[in-house]
């Protein structure tokens, strides 16, 4: 009587290899995540577009976040200015976002009644909170 050997087929070892690349791939991206410096939110708010509605005009925005941390409750204010009067804003907006994650994008809009093409349209980001 012959016994057969209780060698694992071929498949069988690479599959187990392929299994340990990944579970070593993942390990070692979050490890080097763990490792990067943690700074704070870098925010900056710009206008997508403007849209006329009933009763006003719609300035859609982006809020990208560059930094290495969350924020929280991003208040993005806007404000419109007359041709060479930078004192007193003509009109202003506010929203808040509830948030925008490290690296990455959020949008939003600002609801005004005089239109943003004829003013000079200021946008910035007036606070966030931790999260």
């Amino acid at each position: 009587m012959q016994t057969k050997s209780a060698e694992a087929p071929f498949w069988e070892k690479a599959v187990g290899v392929v299994g340990l690349l990944l579970v070593l791939s993942v390990l070692g991206i979050l490890l080097y995540e763990a490792l990067q410096p943690q700074t704070a939110p870098e925010l900056v708010a710009q206008v997508q577009s403007t849209v006329r509605q009933q009763g006003g005009y719609l300035v859609q925005i982006n809020a990208s976040n560059h930094g290495q941390a969350t924020a929280a409750g991003v208040l993005i204010e806007g404000s419109l200015y007359a041709a060479g009067d930078s004192a007193q804003p003509v009109e202003t907006a506010q929203t808040t976002l509830d948030y925008v994650p490290d690296q990455s994008e959020r949008s939003g809009g600002l609801l005004f009644e005089h239109d943003p093409s004829q003013y000079e349209l200021r946008l910035q980001v007036k606070g966030f909170a931790d999260p």
